[in-house]
């Protein structure tokens, strides 16, 4: 099964045909593959996986494709797996292990969200997904804060000509450990989420990162206000529809009284600001109040 090409995270592309055109018109500088690629794409950088299926460990592949994709988004330079017929299922197990790890998720729930967005993703392989769901973190504050730290260790360890940035990045890391909040709904004061689970992030371009035709005027209208007017939180066991299949996108409502929060999106949204979320599980600043534990 081909698979078109689609984008589905900032600066994170799929593909089964490569264009020379088509790279450069999205700034695509990275092609990660299990096979060869064309000859007339050897000016693009060119990362292969020698990966096997019958490999006993895939681990190790799913956390470099990670901070591989992670550092794209960091320097807004794109990266795109390309699919062949003889390597659909390790790319598919490559683009599944960053949203298991992104999201938390296991394959079953990420699959039944991104299978409907490229149905060529499909792996056959139960020692595979055993090694995907292998990356699923039980959510406990010590161990998730152990993950937010290690993750932050690998992705410095990749910018190490983009310092500035992780040094904004450290400012912002060290203010959450300050500063323990916890969102409540507005409307009722439920408890919705603590500063563990709500993820802070360095603002973008502003509305600049959108197209025209998306920008919010009523907040742009100097062409780049980077304002964050949500907060994006990790996923939520109380966030209804998440168990259904057909949905690849929805609301976000108070488990308690019920009035909408904000929204969901598999494969993802952007900020206010311009920053990139996928998967995406955004709360509107304006329907919750913000406390300190």
């Amino acid at each position: 099964m081909s698979v078109k090409f689609m984008r589905l995270s900032e600066s994170f592309y799929i593909s089964s045909k490569l264009g020379v055109n088509e790279l450069k018109k999205y700034n695509i500088k990275k092609i990660i593959s299990i096979d060869n690629i064309p000859e007339n794409l050897n000016d693009f950088e060119h990362v292969q996986y020698q990966i096997n299926c019958d490999d006993e460990n895939m681990v190790e592949y799913f956390l470099k494709f990670f901070n591989e994709v992670e550092n794209a988004k960091q320097t807004h330079e794109g990266l795109i797996v390309y699919f062949t017929p003889n390597s659909n299922t390790q790319c598919s197990a490559l683009v599944m292990s960053y949203f298991m790890k992104k999201a938390n998720a296991k394959y079953e729930l990420v699959l039944s969200k991104i299978g409907r967005i490229c149905p060529a993703i499909k792996i056959e392989n139960n020692e595979i997904i055993e090694q995907l769901n292998s990356l699923i973190k039980k959510k406990s504050i010590s161990k998730k804060t152990n993950e937010s730290n290690n993750n932050n260790d690998n992705i410095k360890n990749n910018e190490t000509q983009n310092s500035s940035q992780s040094n904004a990045e450290n400012e912002i890391q060290n203010k959450i450990e300050d500063k323990k909040i916890q969102l409540l709904c507005r409307k009722c004061r439920h408890v919705l989420v603590s500063g563990d689970n709500i993820l802070f992030h360095e603002p973008g371009n502003g509305q600049s990162s959108f197209s025209w035709r998306k920008r919010d005027q009523s907040l742009n209208k100097n062409g780049n206000v980077n304002t964050c007017n949500v907060y994006f939180i990790e996923q939520q066991s109380w966030i209804e529809g998440l168990d259904n299949e057909s949905d690849v996108s929805g609301k976000i409502n108070c488990p308690k009284c019920k009035s909408k929060l904000g929204s969901y999106n598999w494969s993802g949204m952007q900020c206010s600001c311009g920053k990139w979320y996928s998967p995406a599980f955004s709360i509107i600043k304006k329907s919750v109040d913000e406390s300190r534990i």
